[in-house]
């Protein structure tokens, strides 16, 4: 069976742009069955595209009450995108995507999910200019996902 669905929707809790009900709207009038949301789990080091810890418990209140609201129209779930090295709780939540923004260099949390201009020097400054060695510690960092939840969806896994 085939679904009308975006299970990886941002809002304005974290990086979106839209609030989650003008997503819902969005939604119902593009004729999708599903949509849910997976506000960015917080993370400490950047709080300007990640949910707060107030904020996030906030989400989980509206997208539980809009769920309810339009339960005629679509099916609305509650997601969390958890960053890797967020320490947070994964409970409450309909389903968890695994994803990596950053990468750990030392003691150092560096963002790889970036403009080109970015990426390039994280490439020069931590990999000596060798992008295969940036590329091989990304997917080092992922492969240790399971570490971190049980994920139900892994994003970005081609970063």
């Amino acid at each position: 069976m085939l679904y009308k669905q975006n299970l990886h929707q941002h809002s304005t809790y974290d990086d979106g742009k839209d609030t989650p009900e003008q997503v819902i709207l969005a939604a119902i009038e593009k004729g999708f069955d599903s949509i849910g949301f997976s506000g960015h789990s917080y993370m400490y080091w950047v709080e300007n595209i990640s949910m707060t810890l107030e904020g996030t418990e906030q989400y989980k209140k509206e997208v539980a009450s809009l769920k309810e609201k339009y339960a005629d129209k679509i099916k609305v779930f509650c997601g969390l995108e958890v960053d890797v090295f967020s320490e947070i709780d994964l409970s409450g939540y309909d389903y968890l995507i695994g994803s990596l923004h950053y990468l750990k260099m030392g003691g150092e949390i560096v963002g790889i999910d970036r403009s080109k201009e970015v990426v390039h020097g994280v490439i020069d400054n931590y990999f000596g200019g060798d992008a295969l060695k940036c590329a091989a510690k990304y997917y080092e960092h992922m492969s240790e996902l399971y570490k971190y939840g049980n994920f139900d969806i892994i994003g970005h896994f081609d970063l």
